[in-house]
């Protein structure tokens, strides 16, 4: 070793300290060299770990450093460290971490002095290599270079990888199966009126879900007992309260009274509220045995030790069956971990009051740093908020005294978390006690709110006309034997949310909307009244603002971040995809870009597929994430408003993937002024892009969801300057006049007013029935998609259609209920039967016209012109498609009307062209894999050139009279563009008819978008 002040054993003790004092967390220990931790290896000889990063209930992590200069290889001796025992217990080294100690270290003075420079943030690079089944082969992360970070980040890295990706998950289904047993048994021997009160203490309508909750939330609070029993000599422990491993009721119940004394209600009341009803109906005995099999689990879970992973929150979703319904789904651990690494990233400045009690300054105690997730589910985003927070506070210095203070602080006055499931939200609160558990609070702000019932009540969405929320935490503790509170603490359990006081806002809001089958607050237990009164009252309260109910409950929750947030506060949201593309969601997008700075908006590619790319749990649906900060003042002018758009590469593999990826992210977007574009890296691998573009003023965020912003920035040059700027150009090659099909077409009516198909539900004029021979008939329509026969641009008809005529009986039926309804209100009696028969006649009589009137409707609008609402790039050659004769459109194809041939031609070359696929791709929604959909408005807004443009016409006129064949050549699906002989020939066509003066640069751009795996469907393009 060359000579120096600080050898490497003593950089390896300073840095074990450091790690220590920067994670802050008595739990888990930072040890540096000792011998004897190890058990000796074959042939007797003993190994030394530089640091080794333990904790009771995680797997060791072995941490090798050695000092950056040449030769330097820690790497080999991290992997040398993997698959080693522990002497204690046997425990294995699955993860190590490999550290390069900056050289310069090798002159700092003494072990004081590392100290001070490491916890000041001294720079280090590292790396973490995994165990594989081939001890040669390690698993390396990043792949190659270093991540870069602090002993702080070094501490809370080695943390998150001590748990390996999947043993969580594996550990919840275990502890799933245990807690069904446990609900089989309460199913089996309790009484229906035990039940019924169980339902109710557990908040859960639905039966067999609350007897499955009841096990959740007895594991839950044995989990959290033994914490507070640490620092609350009179709280007994587990097993003080279970003599030879047997908990008695009575004693489990003085312990958790003695929690509550405390305070800690929101956790323990449903537990024992359950307990009691459990005991009173099937007595000591049996809840003994089921006490103690929750108990047992206890023992064997202890997963939540640090507050990274909820054991809690994983069983609520394994055990709850009604999520679906109304779509409300949970945010997986790792995408937490990114997004609160972005939205509460290095620009987030904790507030007098923070910074503080943090340092221990309490008499400078100012504003409360707040932080909210109103729809929090069992808090996945408040803890993850959370960790980002006491990362800050430990960076700005904060000891262990400080960190404490903060916990009571925001557990009392700064969480805002609300959600229409008592229990999720019990779990919420218990999660975030665990990040400190020897922290005590009185109170929370944490607890549930209404949805549905009598007064049709809305939840969280009821906040965009208050600042309370009565918590039904109290009106379920009164009514199961729990005691609710008085005075002052009854006033607590108030849930306050003021306007424009909220430094971070964190949700995975629900996405439900009345579509599909679905309906908004399509929750279990609640009935048809009530879901509509519901629906009623949030359409009363979200008017006049940018919230539209038919893009459902998610965007009324962006709304309400906006007006909770306070100016310089930071939002950071998971949204469905068609956020960023839907018409519907069009308010809110310019809601987004007039209020907020430093927009960032990030997907997977293809993350439609569903799988591990997904953001939330259970769901296949494509996904965003998105994140700003709230402007002072709203923008009025949106011309130099950006947005940086992110597109990754891989699903997070673990927290620690997540955390280091976010960080990234945050770099690039804090560094984006000097660059429009790059990649987002970890180590020295890509794992991703990023872009900026111009706001979209309500449009569509077109590059959400790209791979790469190639085709996305020519569509984006083209429809909204009218330039066409082929790839890697640095100048538009020519202007094009852009109008939208709206501007240009009539469009003919959606597939609800021409018809159904024979044996579905009755609605429109008609009812359609498949063509299967070649007979002539009256009333056809080109209402399906068919890849095998619709090879070509020319197409014929798929369906014929029956007149339905008038609905006679249920005109009858309506004019009765009308006419009764209009005398009850005047105190008229029951109708005479005159009046009856009156009124029933004028309504068949209304009801004929009206009958003739949509069927002479639905024949005026046919067409020769179609534009597909939903092309599949896979396998659909054809964006828009003509037809011989005027016939009708349908559920997939919708009617475009004009009575110029010319203009119809020229549009049908457009659309199919690979420039007229590319606008349609990067405007409509990618909801799901390899599908580009647009409802009537969306295609109504969709930008097409202005063949009235005089040039654009005569152009037109000449390629209908020299090349009408295009519209009959065989061509080969959309996603093959790229070798496609017959769709070079449109492109050409295309450019000559919109004075492009190179195809080939259609041709470049072909092979460009098919590489996208939103067009590819996991088939990417082979190049010669």
């Amino acid at each position: 070793m060359p000579e120096g002040k600080l050898h490497e054993h003593d950089f390896n003790a300073a840095l074990a300290e450091a790690m220590k004092r920067m994670h802050a967390d008595n739990r888990i220990a930072f040890r540096h060299e000792r011998v004897g931790v190890l058990k000796p290896v074959a042939g007797g000889s003993s190994r030394r770990v530089d640091v080794l990063v333990s904790a009771a209930n995680l797997l060791p992590v072995a941490v090798e450093v050695e000092y950056d200069r040449p030769g330097a290889q820690p790497d080999r001796d991290a992997a040398a460290r993997l698959g080693l025992e522990l002497a204690t217990d046997g425990r294995v080294i699955e993860s190590a971490i490999s550290v390069l100690a900056p050289r310069h270290a090798e002159q700092w003075k003494d072990h004081s002095d590392a100290v001070s420079r490491l916890v000041g943030g001294a720079p280090l690079q590292y790396a973490v290599l995994s165990r594989t089944d081939d001890p040669d082969e390690p698993i390396r992360w990043p792949r190659s270079g270093w991540l870069s970070g602090t002993a702080q980040s070094l501490a809370e890295l080695a943390v998150m990888v001590s748990v390996p990706p999947g043993q969580v998950e594996l550990v919840a289904a275990d502890a799933a199966d245990k807690m069904r047993g446990i609900s089989e048994d309460l199913d089996t021997n309790l009484s229906d009126d035990a039940k019924l009160r169980l339902a109710i203490a557990m908040g859960r309508p639905s039966g067999s879900d609350s007897l499955n909750v009841v096990g959740v939330v007895w594991l839950n609070a044995f989990l959290f007992q033994d914490r507070i029993a640490q620092s609350h000599e009179e709280v007994p422990t587990r097993s003080e309260a279970a003599p030879d491993h047997n908990p008695i009721p009575q004693l489990v119940a003085q312990a958790w009274e003695a929690i509550r004394a405390i305070d800690y209600r929101s956790v323990f009341d449903p537990a024992t509220a359950a307990m009691g009803i459990v005991e009173q109906d099937i007595g000591t005995a049996l809840t003994a045995g089921l006490l103690g099999r929750a108990a047992l689990m206890a023992d064997r879970v202890e997963s939540g030790v640090l507050g990274l992973f909820d054991i809690g929150g994983e069983l609520f979703q394994r055990l709850i069956s009604d999520r679906s319904e109304a779509a409300s789904y949970y945010t997986r651990p790792e995408v937490a971990e990114f997004l609160a690494h972005i939205t509460v990233n290095e620009s987030v400045r904790l507030p007098q009051s923070a910074r503080a009690l943090a340092l221990g300054e309490s008499d400078h105690i100012g504003e409360v740093f707040r932080i909210a997730d109103f729809a929090c589910g069992t808090g996945t985003l408040l803890r993850a908020a959370y960790r980002r927070v006491r990362s800050l506070a430990r960076s700005a210095g904060a000891q262990p005294l400080g960190l404490a203070a903060l916990h009571t602080h925001l557990m009392e006055e700064g969480f805002c978390g609300v959600d229409i499931s008592p229990i999720a939200a019990h779990l919420t609160a218990s999660g975030l006690s665990n990040i400190e558990p020897g922290a005590d609070y009185r109170h929370t702000n944490i607890g549930v709110a209404r949805a549905c019932g009598p007064r049709g009540a809305t939840g969280s969405v009821e906040y965009l006309q208050t600042e309370y929320l009565a918590d039904l935490f109290g009106y379920e503790a009164s009514t199961t034997g729990a005691a609710p509170r008085a005075g002052a603490e009854a006033d607590a359990q108030g849930l306050y949310a003021p306007n424009e006081r909220f430094d971070i806002v964190m949700m995975n809001p629900p996405y439900s909307r009345s579509r599909g089958g679905q309906a908004l607050f399509d929750i279990a237990g609640a009935t048809e009244a009530e879901r509509k009164r519901a629906q009623q009252r949030a359409a009363t309260l979200v008017r006049d603002t940018p919230a539209n109910l038919k893009a459902g409950l998610a965007a009324v929750f962006c709304e309400l971040a906006r007006l909770k947030l306070s100016p310089g506060g930071r939002v950071g949201m998971v949204l469905p995809i068609t956020a960023a593309a839907s018409p519907a969601w069009s308010d809110i997008r310019a809601m987004f870009e007039t209020h907020f700075d430093d927009l960032l908006l990030v997907a997977f590619p293809g993350a439609t597929r569903g799988g591990d790319k997904t953001l939330s749990a259970d769901t296949a649906m494509g996904e965003m994430i998105i994140a700003g900060t709230k402007r002072s003042e709203p923008r009025a002018d949106l011309t130099a408003a950006e947005i940086m758009t992110v597109a990754l590469d891989e699903p997070f593999g673990s927290i620690a993937v997540a955390a280091e990826t976010g960080r990234s992210v945050d770099t690039a977007l804090r560094g984006r002024e000097e660059q429009r574009e790059g990649n987002v890296t970890v180590g020295t691998g890509v794992t991703g892009r990023w872009t900026v573009l111009p706001a979209a003023d309500g449009g569509p965020w077109a590059a959400v969801g790209a791979a790469s912003f190639g085709a996305v920035a020519v569509a984006e040059r083209l429809t909204r300057r009218g330039e066409f700027m082929p790839l890697d150009a640095h100048e538009p090659v020519c202007r094009v006049a852009m109008t939208t099909i709206g501007e240009l077409f009539e469009l003919g009516p959606t597939h609800h007013r021409i018809g159904h198909v024979a044996g579905n539900e009755p609605i429109g004029a008609f009812e359609l029935w498949s063509i299967t021979d070649d007979q002539v008939r009256p009333d056809t329509s080109l209402w399906a998609s068919d890849a095998e026969a619709q090879t070509t641009l020319t197409v014929d008809p798929t369906h014929y259609g029956h007149v339905v005529g008038p609905r006679l009986s249920d005109a009858r039926e309506r004019a009765l209920v009308q006419l009764q309804r209009k005398l009850s209100q005047t105190n008229g009696g029951k109708p005479s039967d005159a009046a009856i028969e009156k009124a029933q006649a004028e309504a068949e009589a209304a009801e004929r016209a009206r009958s003739q009137d949509a069927i002479t409707e639905m024949r005026r609008c046919r067409s020769t012109l179609f534009y597909q609402r939903g092309i599949f790039w896979p396998s659909q050659v054809a964006l828009a498609a003509v037809t011989d004769k005027l016939v009708m459109g349908g559920r997939a194809w919708c009617a475009l009307l004009h009575d110029d041939p010319i203009i119809r031609f020229a549009f049908a070359i457009w659309a199919n062209s690979t420039l007229g696929m590319v606008v349609h791709w990067s405007r409509a929604q990618r909801q799901q894999h390899g599908r580009s959909s647009a409802q009537l408005e969306g295609i109504r807004q969709m930008p097409c050139p202005n063949f009235n443009e005089p040039s654009t016409y005569a152009a037109a006129r000449e390629l209908l009279e020299t090349e009408p064949e295009l519209l009959r050549m065989a061509l080969m699906p959309a996603r093959d563009a790229y070798r496609d002989t017959a769709r070079a020939a449109v492109d050409d066509a295309a450019a000559r008819l919109l004075g492009i003066p190179d195809s080939e640069s259609l041709r470049d751009l072909a092979n460009n978008w098919c590489c996208e795996p939103s067009v590819h469907d996991g088939t990417p393009p082979v190049f010669d």
